[in-house]
């Protein structure tokens, strides 16, 4: 389950009264406090930290792909891994899981709409979109639906950084 608040990329779960769309140009103004904590994650999480980021239009496949990653926290964290939820109000940083719930940094609209534009997450695209981001801050995969940890762990471990802090954790 998510913290509550989160709603989709683009509008509100289909068949809550909102319309689905994408955005237009006037309806986010971002200030300079979403440009510079949108700069302050990307500068924080470089090198730092590899990410899954999931922009979606449906609350139901955020709180999927947040409780798939819930079980799996301790790998998760072992490959500095960071969870961002997009939504269409903003998102959320996952931190830790509190009683099974999601909770983090809340991020803005304008940050949200930073990190989209960023992350080349296309909003127009149906439903989900989902990154995963190396720690050089490069996107590595692309996926439109929600992702199995199996499958990104996979990904990272054959990534050659991850190697190589596999390698010297060993020494």
């Amino acid at each position: 389950m998510l913290a509550t608040g989160l709603a989709g990329c683009r509008g509100s779960e289909p068949g809550g009264g909102v319309q689905a769309t994408r955005p237009g140009p006037m309806e986010i103004v971002m200030t300079e406090s979403d440009r510079e904590t949108a700069d302050r994650l990307v500068r924080d999480w470089r090198w730092n930290n590899r990410l899954l980021v999931v922009c979606s239009v449906r609350d139901s496949d955020l709180a999927r792909q947040a409780s798939l990653v819930r079980p799996w926290e301790t790998d998760w964290n072992d490959r500095q891994m960071r969870l961002v939820l997009l939504t269409a109000d903003g998102g959320l940083v996952v931190d830790r899981f509190v009683e099974g719930v999601a909770d983090g940094e809340r991020l803005s609209a304008g940050v949200k709409s930073i990190l989209v534009d960023r992350y080349r997450m296309d909003p127009a695209d149906p439903g989900i979109v989902a990154a995963l981001v190396g720690k050089d801050g490069g996107v590595k995969e692309r996926w439109a639906e929600v992702v199995e940890p199996s499958v990104i762990f996979d990904l990272v471990d054959a990534m050659p950084m991850r190697m190589r802090e596999v390698r010297e954790s060993q020494e």
